[in-house]
């Protein structure tokens, strides 16, 4: 179908699917078919995301010259923390202004005030071109009429390899923002309103180390840049617990505006090192496949944080967790073998 009419049909069953939970009625109104209701429409947004990111990120590098594929790929990174930044600060308000009446009622203006950015992007993407790799394949007669069974059948190993390089991204996102935020206002009783403001504080700590890691990949190496931020992730592994659990408010911040770096700095270069890997044809579907089966695993993290402190009562088997997802992930990225694909296709071009 091609990269642009796929991202407008992803953004739309993600944008519809968000204003209908805002207009959900509640359980005491509709009863057991308002909880039906609500998990549908999250598989919806489940739906909408998983063709998301890779659909972004495969057109943003191949869109890019050779030299600016680690920067322009980090665009769709760095969406992440920017969506991340604005709802926390939409949610950061809404509690301001309904107070005690955010869990009746309130908690519905974000998903009602999300329609506002499905409006734009929709205007933005039909405008959008589909890429030359996509254009020059479709002219060649060249598309696969099976994608995701070519890539399973011609790329196993490498889909394997994307799916745990991934983790090194994915499971300290989780454990420094959502397993942070439960675990410090139920376990520390910290404040959920200074705990939602410091996700903002992370937030645009996250955006520059993505752009900056982004730039270091294109100018060096994308493999050397992701190795550095799995490290920092390593070394933060302790440290991160150790400063959250004195609950002094400065410290806190620090904690997890420290932690964030490994993240980012790994998320940076994620995007084009992993459409690297596989030839136009089935980039999309290789792209998506290996890092949403990834993250499949990855949103397990919050649920496994939550197991591994009441069955320890204890914060480092869970520091542990983050060490071995970011070690697996260094083993994957140094078996992945460098790809010419995009390099070819830039000659032909």
């Amino acid at each position: 179908m091609g990269r642009k009419a796929t991202l407008v049909t992803t953004l739309l069953l993600m944008g519809i699917a968000s204003t209908l939970i805002g207009l959900l009625p509640t359980y005491e109104t509709w009863g057991v078919m308002a909880t039906i209701l609500l998990v549908f429409f999250r598989f919806c947004q489940g739906f909408g995301a998983g063709g998301e990111w890779g659909g972004s990120v495969v057109l943003s590098v191949e869109w890019s010259p050779k030299g600016k594929r680690g920067l322009m790929g980090s665009m769709t990174q760095v969406a992440s923390p920017i969506a991340l930044l604005l709802s926390s600060g939409v949610v950061s308000a809404t509690i301001f202004l309904t107070g005690d009446n955010f869990h009746v009622w309130g908690w519905r203006i974000p998903f009602l005030v999300s329609v506002i950015l499905v409006i734009i992007g929709f205007i933005i993407r039909r405008g959008v071109a589909d890429s030359p790799s996509f254009a020059k394949m479709k002219k060649e007669n060249r598309l696969s009429k099976q994608p995701v069974r070519d890539v399973f059948k011609r790329y196993p190993k490498t889909i394997f390899l994307v799916i745990l390089a991934s983790l090194a991204q994915g499971i300290p996102f989780y454990i420094f923002t959502t397993f942070a935020i439960s675990y410090g206002s139920e376990q520390l009783q910290l404040e959920e309103q200074f705990l939602t403001n410091t996700l903002m504080v992370v937030s645009v700590v996250e955006i520059l180390v993505i752009f900056y890691a982004a730039h270091l990949s294109d100018k060096y190496n994308r493999k050397s840049i992701f190795y550095a931020g799995a490290l920092v992730t390593i070394l933060m592994a302790f440290p991160f617990f150790w400063l959250f659990d004195t609950r002094v408010a400065g410290l806190v911040v620090l904690a997890m505006s420290l932690a964030i770096i490994g993240a980012g700095t790994v998320y940076g270069p994620l995007a084009a090192l992993i459409s690297e890997c596989f030839p136009a044809e089935i980039r999309y579907s290789g792209t998506s496949l290996g890092y949403q089966l990834s993250a499949a695993i990855q949103g397990l993290s919050p649920m496994i944080c939550v197991y591994l402190l009441n069955t320890f009562n204890s914060t480092v088997p869970i520091s542990l967790y983050l060490i071995i997802g970011s070690v697996a992930a260094i083993i994957a990225v140094a078996n992945l073998k460098k790809a010419t694909y995009m390099d070819e296709e830039d000659v032909a071009s």
